[in-house]
C-alpha cells in the first residue's frame, strides 16, 4: 500500500473527524519544521489547516490519536479542534481562523489588554487539561500556541500533537516541545520523559508569562536553540525585565513566574494553584490582600518520576575518526576544530546526511558548508585549537539550529563531554609557560573567544575534571578578563562577598547586592553577549566604568570599583546599595506632603549640572535613574546612555524612556542625539513625575506611540495641581520645543533655588 492509500485507510477509521475543505492561497501561511500552515475554507468558514510534512512511519497513527484525544476536549480556554483533512495527500489539523492571532501580537496591536487576565485564562485551559485522567501534558506552552478568540480569550492550540508527532517519528533526532520554552529536566533526560508529567508545561508557561511582559521570545540573545538548550540545562533564565510592555511587570507576577521555573520539578507549582492563586489576585485586582500561592504534596510525585529520566550517563569513547577536511601537516589531530567538538560535530554531520531535510526550509542546503574550514584557516598550537574551536561549534550550533527535528537532551551530553574535552586542553595551556605566554598575547577577538570558551567550561558543573581545575580556570579568566578591559588595575576591587540573588536587569546589564567591606553593596554586571555585539557591550560598559570613576559629587551615586573575581567573565561596576530605592518608590512609601519635593527637585538639577560641568550628558534622567540615600538625599546614576559632549563621542544607541524624552531626539538631523538641552528637557518631565507620582502623560497617552506623536505635535504633560506657578513656568521653559531656546542646567539650578527661596 502507497503512502497516499495508506493515509487514505487511516481517515477513514476516524470518519467523524473528517472535514471538506478548500485552499484559498497557492503557498502556505507559514512554514515550519514539521508543519505546514495554509489558510483555507470549509462550510463558508474561514480556518486553517495544519498539514503533517513528515512521511515517517508512525507518524500519522501518533497524530490521529492526539487529533482524536484533543477533538474530545471542551472548555472554554481550549481551542476547539474542528477535524481532520487530506489536503495535497497530506495530513492537516483543521481549526477556527481567528482574526486576533496569537497573544503576542495581539498585544502588539492592542496594548492595554489586561494581561492578567491573558495569563489567568492560560494557566484556566492548563489546569484543565492537567486535571484530566489521565492528565494531559500540552508539551509545547508558548505565546505561539495561545490564540487569542473573537470575545477576547486566551486559547490554548496544538495541544501535544507537534510534540507527540515528533517522538513516534523514526528519526535520529527527536525534539520534545520548542527548545526556547523547554523544561531542564528534558534537556537533561536520557530517554522520553513521561508523558503523564506535567511539571515541564509548568515551566513553559512561567517563559510564555516573559514573552508576555516583554514581547520577544524568551532567550532572545541567543541565536541559535542549542545554546538555548545548554543555557536552559545549566540554570539560566531570562533576566526581569526592567522595561516590559506597558509596564506590566509586578512583583506578585515575577514571584509566580520564579516558582514556576524552578530547576527542579518537584519544587514547582501545580497549574490549579497556579489558576486559583491569579483568580484570586483578578478579584483584588493585583492591589490589596494578595493570595498565597500553595504548594500540593503530589505535585511531588510527578516532578520526581519527571526528574529520574534526567541523570546523565556516561558515553563510551569513540574509535579514531576521519576528518572532514585539512592536512596534519605542523597541527595536533586533536586541536582541530572538529576534534576538539568531536561529539557535537557527530551529531551535525548525521543530520547533513540524513535523508530528512526538507529541501523547501530555508537555508537548509547551507549545512554542509557549515561543516566545512579551509584548509589554510587552520593555525597551530594548543592556544588556537581552542579559540577556533570554539568557533567551530557555534557553526555546528547553526547546524543542528537548521535541522528538521533536534534531540536537546542528546545536544546537551554531546556539549558535556566535548567541554570536558576542552578542559582537558586548558589543564595543558596551564602547566605550560610557552602556552600561558601565547594566551596573554591574544589580541581582542581570539581573547573574547578563549575567555568565551573557559567561561562555558566553568559553567559545566557535571565533570570531575572541570570541578578539579575550576578555581584555577576562574583565577585565569579573571586575569584575561581585567586585562581585555582596558582599565587601569587601581579600579579593580577585591573581597567583595558571593552576591544574593539577581535584583533586577536592564537591556545590558543585571543589578545584584552584595556585600563589601561590611557594607551592603550593588553590583551591576555586564549581561553576557556572544557574537558581534559582545565587544561593543564590553567598550561601552568600560566607557561607562571610567567615566563614572571620575564623577565624584553629592548628588551622584559613587562607583567604589570594578569586580572582576564573583561574575569573572562578566566584570561587575560596585557602588553603595541604596536601602531607600528610586525616588518614586521611596516618595510612595511617604504621605503626601510629608516630603520636601522643591528641596528633592533642587538637589536632583544640581547633580546634573555637576555632570554638565564635566562635559557628561546624561542621557537617561528619570525619577528610575534617581535613587535615595540613607540621608534622604537624591543619587542620580545609571550612566548606560551617557556621552561626552563633543563630536567624537556622540552615541547613535537609540535608548532611554521615550515618555521622558525631547522631540528632537525622534526625527531629523539629531535624532537620537542626546545633548545637555535633552537632558533638561527629561529634567522638566522629572519634576510633573514627582509631583504626581506618575510617569509623564498617564493620564493622557496610555501607550508609548501616543507619547510620541503628542510630543512631536507640540503638546506637553499636564500641569499637577499642586506644583507652584514660578516651578511650572520653569517646567515649561524647560520644555520649548526648540532645544537651543531651553535654559542652561545652571540657569534652571539658579531658577529653583529661588523658588525653594520663596
Amino acid at each position: 500500500m502507497n503512502t497516499a492509500e495508506c493515509r487514505n485507510d487511516i481517515t477513514k477509521r476516524f470518519s467523524a473527524l473528517r472535514v471538506k475543505v478548500t485552499l484559498k492561497e497557492n503557498a502556505p501561511y507559514a512554514i515550519g519544521k514539521l508543519f505546514e500552515t495554509w489558510c483555507a475554507e470549509s462550510s463558508r468558514k474561514d480556518i486553517y489547516v495544519k498539514i503533517l510534512r513528515s512521511q515517517r512511519n508512525g507518524v500519522d497513527e501518533t497524530f490521529f490519536s492526539r487529533a482524536l484525544r484533543w477533538s474530545d476536549i471542551k472548555h472554554e480556554n481550549v481551542l476547539n479542534l474542528w477535524g481532520i483533512a487530506l489536503v495535497k495527500s497530506s495530513l492537516g489539523l483543521v481549526s477556527p481562523r481567528l482574526k486576533n492571532g496569537n497573544i503576542l501580537s495581539y498585544l502588539e496591536n492592542n496594548p492595554l489588554h489586561d494581561r492578567l487576565k491573558s495569563i489567568t485564562e492560560i494557566s484556566a485551559g492548563l489546569s484543565y487539561l492537567h486535571s484530566l485522567n489521565p492528565p494531559l501534558v500540552h508539551g509545547n506552552i508558548k505565546s505561539g500556541n495561545v490564540i487569542v478568540s473573537d470575545d477576547l480569550r486566551c486559547c490554548l492550540a496544538d495541544l501535544s500533537i507537534t510534540t507527540e508527532v515528533a517522538r513516534n517519528a523514526k528519526t535520529s533526532m527527536v525534539i520534545y516541545g520548542s527548545v526556547r520554552w523547554l523544561a531542564p529536566e528534558v534537556i537533561h533526560a536520557t530517554k522520553p520523559p513521561d508523558v503523564n508529567n506535567t511539571p515541564r508545561d509548568i515551566f513553559s508557561y512561567a517563559l510564555t508569562i516573559v514573552e508576555i511582559m516583554t514581547g520577544q521570545n524568551p532567550f532572545s540573545e541567543l541565536t541559535y536553540e542549542p545554546a538555548v538548550a545548554v543555557a536552559i540545562a545549566r540554570g539560566k533564565r531570562p533576566p526581569r525585565p526592567t522595561h516590559p510592555k506597558e509596564g506590566w511587570c509586578p512583583d506578585y507576577v515575577w514571584d509566580l513566574v520564579e516558582r514556576c521555573w524552578q530547576q527542579d520539578p518537584i519544587k514547582r507549582p501545580k497549574a490549579r494553584e497556579v489558576h486559583q492563586y491569579l483568580k484570586g489576585l483578578l478579584e483584588v485586582g493585583g492591589e490589596g490582600d494578595i493570595p498565597v500561592l500553595g504548594s500540593d504534596s503530589d505535585v511531588s510525585e510527578a516532578g520526581l518520576n519527571l526528574w529520574n529520566h534526567a541523570l546523565p550517563t556516561e558515553r563510551a569513547a569513540e574509535p579514531g575518526r576521519r576528518r572532514l577536511m585539512g592536512k596534519d601537516e605542523g597541527i595536533s589531530r586533536k586541536y582541530l576544530p572538529h576534534e576538539v567538538y568531536s561529539r557535537l560535530f557527530d551529531l551535525a554531520k548525521r543530520e547533513t546526511e540524513a535523508s530528512h531535510f526538507d529541501e523547501h526550509l530555508p537555508g537548509s542546503s547551507e549545512s554542509i558548508s557549515l561543516l566545512v574550514y579551509p584548509e589554510e584557516d587552520i593555525q597551530a598550537g594548543i592556544v588556537q585549537g581552542i579559540i577556533q574551536g570554539h568557533r567551530y561549534r557555534e557553526r555546528l550550533y547553526e547546524v543542528l539550529h537548521r535541522a528538521p527535528t533536534m534531540n536537546a537532551a542528546e545536544v546537551y551530553q554531546a556539549v558535556l563531554k566535548d567541554e570536558e574535552g576542552v578542559a582537558e586542553l586548558v589543564e595543558t595551556v596551564l602547566t605550560s609557560k610557552h602556552d600561558m605566554a601565547d594566551v596573554l598575547m591574544l589580541r581582542e577577538g581570539d581573547m573574547e573567544c578563549f575567555m568565551n570558551a573557559l567561561q562555558d567550561i566553568l559553567d559545566n558543573s557535571e565533570s570531575k575534571l572541570i570541578n578539579r581545575l575550576r578555581e584555577k580556570i576562574r583565577c585565569l579568566l579573571a586575569t584575561l578578563c581585567k586585562k581585555a578591559t582596558g582599565l587601569p588595575q587601581a579600579m579593580f576591587i577585591d573581597g567583595v562577598a558571593p552576591p544574593q540573588r539577581n535584583i533586577c536587569g536592564g537591556a545590558f546589564g543585571d543589578v545584584f547586592r552584595s556585600v563589601y567591606e561590611g557594607k551592603y553593596v550593588a553590583l551591576k554586571r555586564l549581561r553576557f553577549f556572544r557574537g558581534s555585539e559582545q565587544g561593543k557591550v564590553c567598550k561601552k560598559f568600560c566607557k561607562e566604568a571610567r567615566l563614572w570613576k571620575r564623577l565624584n559629587h553629592k548628588y551622584v551615586l559613587p562607583l567604589l570599583g570594578i569586580d572582576a573575581d564573583t561574575f569573572p567573565r562578566q566584570p561587575c561596576m560596585v557602588s553603595p546599595w541604596m536601602f531607600n530605592g528610586t525616588i518614586n518608590e521611596f516618595l510612595k512609601r511617604k504621605e503626601k506632603g510629608s516630603v520636601d519635593l522643591l528641596r528633592l527637585i533642587h538637589e536632583v538639577i544640581q547633580g546634573i549640572e555637576f555632570l554638565h560641568s564635566q562635559g557628561v550628558v546624561h542621557g537617561d534622567i528619570k525619577g528610575a535613574n534617581i535613587l535615595i540615600d540613607d540621608k534622604f538625599h537624591p543619587r542620580l546614576t545609571d550612566f548606560g546612555l551617557t556621552v561626552f559632549q563633543d563630536v567624537e563621542h556622540n552615541t547613535t544607541d537609540f535608548g532611554g524612556t521615550l515618555r521622558w524624552m525631547a522631540p528632537e531626539l525622534f526625527f531629523g538631523e539629531k535624532a537620537n542625539h542626546r545633548t545637555f538641552a535633552s537632558d533638561i528637557y527629561a529634567f522638566g518631565c522629572v519634576c510633573v513625575e514627582l509631583y504626581t507620582g506618575k510617569p509623564p502623560f498617564a493620564e493622557e497617552a496610555s501607550h508609548d506611540l501616543h507619547v510620541l506623536t503628542k510630543v512631536c505635535g507640540g503638546e506637553r504633560p499636564r500641569r499637577p495641581s499642586d506644583m507652584p506657578d514660578k516651578l511650572w513656568a520653569l517646567v515649561v521653559k524647560c520644555w520649548n520645543h526648540r532645544s537651543e531656546l531651553r535654559p542652561s542646567s545652571e540657569e534652571v539650578s539658579r531658577e529653583v533655588e529661588q523658588v525653594t527661596s520663596c
